[in-house]
């Protein structure tokens, strides 16, 4: 016991707990700027809904939730919260991530998409671009689109809201008037590539996986309990798992520290030969930190021995 009083969260610190953890960091990271232990960092996860249902209320501030009909979406009843759901069918009218945003979330990524295609064919000339499209990994897909989320403009969104009438002023929205601005900042080689690979228009990529089906239907009785659904679910993934572990997957080269280090000098002088100020902005920030984990990673605890021992 160190003694030491243990530091009570306020209610904005613990609101402020809640936005860093659905960020992405750890309870550790999260419990060491806050300055309390993880314990504490976890409890106030558990009561998540009830910390952010407080914080409204203090603030006597009513907010409404617009949901569609997913079976996902419990009707549940909320202290400062009114859940309104959309009639049904009428995703493509009411709904502003369908009014324009998806779409250009989409196109940014499949920009990104192409260029990949370009640079890999450009290093290796033997590969075509249907090879390259099937090696593209999940984790490369899933920083495109991150990526290409970050891009997207704050306009386009109030924009989209307004066309759906979330707004009171009248604001004209034309979905082609997005598209082109993406389509006059895709180099004219991606453009070309859109029509060899995907025989359509750069602009049409948007709607190529539109009738995709991302689950069956045929197998899922959504109709049925959340508890039937899920054990449904689980015992799909328990056979699935039991498929997989007879296929061997190859083991991942190993990087060493100084492969890493000879890679980040290769791209700061690159930064530097071409003028890109934002690239060696991002190499010299990596390089901070790959040196920091560095360091931390020789750093040996002191044993209670090394206090005791005569120098």
């Amino acid at each position: 016991m160190s003694g030491t009083k243990r530091k009570c969260l306020t209610l904005e610190e613990r609101v402020k707990c809640v936005k860093l953890l659905e960020s992405g960091k750890s309870s550790r990271v999260v419990a060491m700027e806050l300055g309390v232990g993880r314990t504490q960092v976890q409890n106030v996860l558990k009561r998540k809904r009830e910390i952010l249902d407080e914080y409204e209320s203090n603030g006597n501030r009513d907010c409404k939730l617009f949901l569609d009909n997913a079976p996902v979406h419990p009707d549940i009843t909320l202290k400062n919260v009114k859940l309104q759901f959309f009639p049904a069918n009428t995703t493509s009218i009411l709904q502003p991530m369908d009014a324009g945003i998806i779409q250009t979330t989409k196109l940014k990524y499949r920009k990104r998409q192409l260029q990949h295609v370009l640079v890999t064919m450009e290093k290796n000339s033997t590969k075509l671009g249907p090879e390259i499209l099937r090696e593209i990994t999940i984790l490369q897909a899933i920083y495109w689109i991150s990526a290409a989320w970050k891009e997207v403009d704050s306009d386009t969104i109030v924009k989209c809201f307004a066309k759906c009438g979330f707004t009171p002023e009248c604001v004209s929205v034309s979905e082609d008037d997005e598209d082109s601005d993406i389509e006059d900042d895709t180099p004219i080689a991606v453009l070309h590539l859109a029509l060899d690979l995907f025989d359509c228009n750069f602009r049409e990529l948007v709607a190529i996986d539109r009738e995709f089906a991302t689950c069956d239907n045929n197998m899922m009785q959504w109709d049925q309990s959340a508890v039937d659904i899920i054990k449904e679910i689980t015992t799909e993934k328990e056979n699935a798992s039991e498929s997989e572990d007879d296929i061997e997957e190859p083991n991942p080269s190993v990087v060493t520290v100084n492969e890493v280090s000879e890679c980040l000098s290769k791209l700061r002088q690159f930064a530097l030969m071409k003028n890109q100020s934002p690239m060696l902005d991002m190499v010299m920030n990596f390089e901070d930190r790959f040196v920091k984990m560095r360091v931390e990673a020789t750093e040996v605890q002191s044993k209670i021995s090394d206090f005791f021992r005569v120098k």
